[in-house]
Order: C-alpha cells, then sequence, then structure tokens
C-alpha cells in the first residue's frame, strides 16, 4: 500500500484512517512492501497472513505470495488444498494474492511481463499452476465459478481466462498515472441471481458506484 507499509507505525495509522484494516470488511493481501515489520501489519489487520472466509455464500482465499516466494506452499498450500475438498454450497470461489503469480511462465502473457511490478516480471518460475491451480480447477469442476484477483504495480488491466473458464484479473495502477487511468477492481454480487459480476472502474469514478 505505501512503499513500507509496516515499517513504522505512522505509516500504518495513515493507511488506516482509508481502510479500516481491522475491519471483519477489510482484506489485505500481504505484498512485498509490506513486510518490513509483520508484527505491526498483523496487530493492525487482526487477521493472519492468509486464510479462508465466507460471507455471502462466497469463499474468499487470502494468500501470502511473500512466505516462500515464488511458491505456495506449506500450510498456505494445505489450507487451498482444505479448501478444495470441503467446499459444497458457495455459489462462488474468489481468490485474492499481490504477486501476479499467474503470469509466471505463462505464454498467454509473456507479452505483458513488462507491463507488471518487479516482485512479479522478475519472477521465473513458480509452482502456481504445478500445485495450486488443479486445486482450483477441482473446485471449478465441482461447479463452482473461481475468480482469482491479483494486485501487484501493473499499467494494465488484465483479464485472462484459459479454457476451464477459471477467471483471472488484475487492475492496471501506477503512481504516475491520474485517477482517471488507475483502476480498482469492483465485484457486484446479486444475490438473488447467484451472479457475480466485475468490472474495471477508474479510481475517480469510484464514489459514484452504488452498493
Amino acid at each position: 500500500m505505501t512503499w513500507n507499509t509496516s515499517a513504522l507505525i505512522s505509516t500504518l495509522d495513515y493507511c488506516d484512517q482509508f481502510f479500516d484494516l481491522g475491519s471483519q470488511n477489510t482484506h489485505l493481501a500481504i505484498g512485498n512492501h509490506d513486510v518490513s515489520n509483520i508484527t505491526n501489519l498483523l496487530t493492525y489487520t487482526q487477521k493472519e497472513r492468509y486464510y479462508s472466509f465466507n460471507k455471502n455464500n462466497i469463499t474468499f482465499i487470502v494468500l501470502d505470495t511473500e512466505l516462500a516466494t515464488p511458491n505456495i506452499s506449506g500450510s498456505q498450500l494445505d489450507l487451498i488444498k482444505n479448501v478444495a475438498d470441503s467446499i459444497k454450497n458457495s455459489h462462488y470461489l474468489v481468490i485474492i494474492l499481490h504477486r501476479i503469480l499467474w503470469m509466471v511462465d505463462n505464454p498467454d502473457l509473456t507479452h505483458l511481463q513488462n507491463s507488471v511490478g518487479g516482485s512479479s516480471s522478475n519472477l521465473n518460475s513458480s509452482n502456481f499452476f504445478e500445485e495450486v491451480y488443479p486445486e482450483f480447477q477441482k473446485i471449478k469442476n465441482k461447479g463452482i465459478p473461481v475468480f482469482c484477483i491479483a494486485r501487484d504495480r501493473t499499467n494494465v488491466n488484465i483479464e485472462y481466462s484459459i479454457e476451464d473458464s477459471i477467471q483471472f484479473i488484475a487492475s492496471g495502477m501506477v503512481d504516475y498515472l491520474s485517477d482517471e487511468n488507475n483502476y480498482s477492481i469492483v465485484l457486484t454480487y446479486l444475490p438473488e441471481t447467484k451472479k457475480l459480476n466485475y468490472e474495471f472502474v477508474p479510481l475517480n469514478e469510484l464514489d459514484t458506484i452504488s452498493d
């Protein structure tokens, strides 16, 4: 969120003003600029470094791509496997992570490699497609659509879907562009139709979005 989010309490106070980090409705996927002092950060978020939760019949997984970069392994991989084995009644699965691991060694996205932050573009290997992605496929094969949202520094909006229709999304947001040209991803869930939609919304238009 900042150059060194957790290094100083004053910086976390600043971020907390805007994001209410400890709220049960605020979920932070830890990135490479957030890890200077994990104890400070977790004191504010009041959550684990990675976890899953369910809200409105949507299951969410928040990942920490800094724990074993470039891989998702150990108890974090176990968490994903447990969700894949146990998920039944959710209408969607939404995964939130920082580094865009699904770009690594992906020939379909090679042309975008220079458009994303170094914490993603400098990776030349990852176990994502070998060990993590198959778990998401299991969930998709249960009839549960899967959205995988990443958020590294990037100057392009990315929408990518392999033929099994797991949807990968990343929005463009860099410091040298104006709010008209930086984007957030807004998800809209319609319970009556069990439909989850997403759109790229410029930052200057966020306050026009209704509940």
